[in-house]
């Protein structure tokens, strides 16, 4: 019993940390699924209960509601085209265009598989090299920082190159809205317009909900569709042709999870960076680039498998 993944695993056979495991996934599910209700959120609501539980339990209950919060933002994705959290931004129109053809259940199924796997390559990468990991992300300085920023926004030109206008724009635009707010050097309110509810800058879940939740809204009143359509998957179906497809982009899975591994232990950086960044890497690298956008399951691989293999090295 001196080894601590023993130990490890003797704590989570203890009948009070099951439970607290359910309850957990239960509350992430709830959390992820709807739009607008982050991970960060979640966790942020439960960190108060976590003072009344051992420290043990209290690990416990913030990891499985943020692991199962980053993989239920995947449904509301596929099945309504809005991302329950910023992590399955990224594959959001891959992953409704595809449940459209009626391949829903490949993509959930895929969602839940990817999840899993990502998870357990950045525990184990946890396990294997924690401290030479912490090491690596202490040495990070601005200068790394802004590097990684210059990558962030590549990133947007590798995945939108063949429409390059409309990449500028939305970088340019994104850019716009990250100056609203207190500058972090000067201390100057920039673009508030004399509105203290912006001094804080214009907070990203609000943005979310408004890109992808208002736009889907106006999208169906335009189109004539006043009550919206929520596709359904048969669940028994959901596994069926998920090895046959992870086979085949098995590579992916291993480049994705290391994505994920080292976005995970910078400081600062997410789930949803990692999602991003491993879109674009899967983008440039795949030989059919002409698939994406229009219902391709291997961006939602990539993608899928980073923002989970992130949170080991969260």
């Amino acid at each position: 019993m001196d080894d601590p993944l023993v130990r490890a695993l003797a704590h989570l056979t203890q009948p009070h940390i099951i439970v607290t495991i359910v309850g957990g996934a239960a509350l992430g599910l709830f959390f992820g699924a709807i739009p607008g209700l982050t991970a960060t959120m979640a966790v942020a609501l439960l960190v108060p209960f976590t003072l009344y539980m051992d420290p043990v339990q209290a690990m416990v209950a913030i990891i499985t509601v943020s692991a199962m919060a980053i993989f239920a933002g995947d449904i509301p994705a596929a099945l309504v085209r809005i991302p329950g959290t910023p992590a399955s931004a990224p594959y959001t129109e891959e992953s409704y265009r595809m449940t459209q053809e009626g391949r829903g259940e490949l993509v959930l199924g895929v969602d839940v598989v990817c999840s899993a796997l990502g998870g357990l390559m950045g525990a184990s990468a946890l396990m294997v090299a924690a401290p030479l990991l912490a090491e690596f992300a202490l040495q990070f300085t601005s200068v790394e920082y802004f590097w990684l920023a210059a990558l962030g926004l590549s990133a947007t030109v590798m995945i939108a190159s063949h429409r390059p206008v409309k990449a500028a724009i939305a970088v340019l635009l994104g850019l716009l809205l990250s100056t609203v707010g207190l500058d972090i050097t000067l201390g100057y309110p920039r673009f508030t317009f004399g509105q203290v509810e912006l001094l804080n800058g214009i907070n990203f879940i609000p943005a979310m909900v408004g890109l992808f939740g208002i736009s889907e809204v106006l999208r169906n009143v335009l189109e004539g569709k006043l009550h919206l359509q929520v596709l359904t998957v048969k669940a028994e179906s959901i596994f069926r042709e998920v090895p046959k497809t992870l086979w085949r982009y098995r590579a992916n899975l291993g480049r994705s999870g290391l994505i994920g591994i080292l976005v995970g232990v910078l400081p600062g950086a997410g789930a949803d960076i990692a999602a991003w960044l491993a879109y674009a890497v899967s983008y440039r690298f795949s030989k059919e680039k002409d698939r994406y956008g229009k219902g391709h399951i291997e961006p939602v691989i990539d993608a899928g498998t980073a923002n989970n293999a992130c949170l080991g090295g969260d």
